[in-house]
């Protein structure tokens, strides 16, 4: 296996903007870097010293070639589908407080972006690419073409998994041997207890051997950060077993399992 971690989903350029002054003008930091929740973790494993790997679609565009050009510095290999009709998909969060989200090409993840096989020690699949009409039959396929000890999915947004159904979700993510529930902190500041607990106590209900027999609400954000710190540690630990593994000797020397669409 050449990669500790394979993230399938959603990849993104993420934005950053100060606060804005309305009819004003400001003068502050601009930041853009790679983003999407696949991306994210694929570079968190990375910054660890994990051979990591992020499967996406983005667009034919000066942001998609930034997007692979910063993952590919980072030490992250980018398998990234071209769009030539949908441009890169953005977040933009502005002052810290207010998101933006065009889902752009990512929305557009097909079957035949994906390799063959997704062979690595841990494979996630993207909750925000399984929980939208859009991408949800790559992320299935994910599910079915990975080769791995560690199956991992994420939950993505308590509202989302509220509409695609608490039982439709877990039908789909059977094969997984991991279950990530994340309440992002955008989801958790803008819901209320009650929004983010019916989704939850479902979820609790049905799957009670993974998450306990607690059946309460999810009050908003207060967990957000707990969470998110534990899920992402686990998730980064996880994936990252390069320290203990030998050289596969039936691998290619180039350690390439599907050709990069980018050119040069």
């Amino acid at each position: 296996m050449p990669y500790d971690l394979v993230a399938v989903g959603d990849v993104m350029l993420d934005g950053a903007l100060p606060a804005l002054l309305v009819g004003g003008r400001v003068h502050g930091r601009i930041e853009l870097r790679p983003g999407g929740s696949a991306t994210n973790a694929a570079l968190a494993a990375a910054h660890l010293g994990a051979r990591a790997a992020v499967v996406g679609r983005v667009g034919a565009d000066a942001a998609g070639r930034l997007v692979a050009d910063a993952l590919t510095a980072a030490g992250v290999e980018p398998f990234l589908a071209r769009d030539e009709q949908v441009p890169t998909g953005c977040v933009v969060v502005v002052g810290g407080t207010s998101i933006v989200a065009d889902p752009g090409a990512s929305a557009r993840l097909a079957p035949g972006d994906l390799p063959e096989t997704l062979e690595a020690d841990a494979v996630l699949v993207s909750g925000y690419s399984l929980l939208q009409p859009g991408p949800e039959a790559a992320a299935r396929t994910a599910f079915e073409r990975a080769r791995t000890d560690l199956l991992a999915v994420d939950a993505a947004s308590a509202r989302l998994l509220e509409a695609f159904g608490v039982d439709r979700f877990l039908e789909a993510t059977a094969a997984a041997t991991v279950l990530l529930v994340l309440v992002l902190g955008m989801t958790t500041a803008a819901g209320s207890p009650d929004d983010l607990g019916r989704a939850g106590r479902t979820l609790a209900r049905q799957c009670s051997a993974l998450v306990g027999t607690a059946v309460g609400p999810w009050p908003g954000s207060f967990y957000t950060a707990p969470l998110a710190t534990v899920v992402l540690a686990g998730l980064v630990l996880a994936g990252w077993r390069c320290a203990a593994r030998q050289p596969n000797p039936w691998w290619p020397a180039s350690g390439c399992w599907w050709p990069s669409p980018w050119p040069g």
